[in-house]
């Protein structure tokens, strides 16, 4: 028993030692997540002020400009099924609201070639708001957005809520919270 003491002893110090640097790394990540979301927020937020989109009908809107206190960006392309599945729900929610209370744009990174087919996929979920065509990649790029579905909620031209990703941001019992979130009267 005697000679496994400093082995018993060198696992306890090796254990506290490992789970200290767990709880910190824990900790730092944390912290840096909160971190990069903050500049990742005040990114888009400075974008926000800086964008001007065309829609595909010539309509120049400078984002700052707009009055609604409500700007959703939704990033898609008509290609993307997860994106055109985003899109059924979303129609649905913005059909309760008039343009002063929300305005949705939707930017796709598509070319003007493939207008019909964006068309068509405007048709096909019933798209109430308008497209844009981001055939530079410019507006992707100001707003840092690698992936799609992503989609980017500003309230009074703050980030409220963001998605890089596929998720379930826009499905019925989400957008009822946002709903009441907003407080949208």
């Amino acid at each position: 028993m005697r000679k496994y003491l400093p082995l018993f002893i060198f696992l306890m110090f090796f254990s506290f030692f490992l789970g200290v640097q767990i709880v910190f790394n824990d900790l730092d990540i944390f912290v840096s997540s909160q971190t990069d979301k903050t500049g990742i927020y005040e990114q888009y937020q400075k974008a926000f002020k800086e964008t001007v989109l065309m829609t595909t009908e010539n309509n120049v809107v400078k984002l700052s400009d707009v009055k609604s206190p409500i700007v959703i960006l939704k990033f898609w392309a008509s290609w993307c099924s997860p994106c055109l599945d985003e899109f059924k729900a979303l129609v649905e929610f913005k059909k309760k609201f008039s343009d002063e209370q929300i305005v949705v744009f939707a930017i796709t990174g598509e070319h003007h070639h493939r207008l019909n087919e964006i068309n068509k996929a405007k048709r096909k979920v019933g798209i109430n708001f308008p497209v844009i065509l981001d055939h530079t990649g410019k507006i992707f790029s100001r707003f840092q957005i690698n992936k799609i579905p992503s989609s980017i909620i500003f309230k009074d031209g703050k980030v409220f809520k963001h998605s890089n990703d596929e998720s379930d941001l826009w499905n019925r019992d989400k957008l009822d919270r946002l709903y009441n979130l907003l407080k949208i009267r």
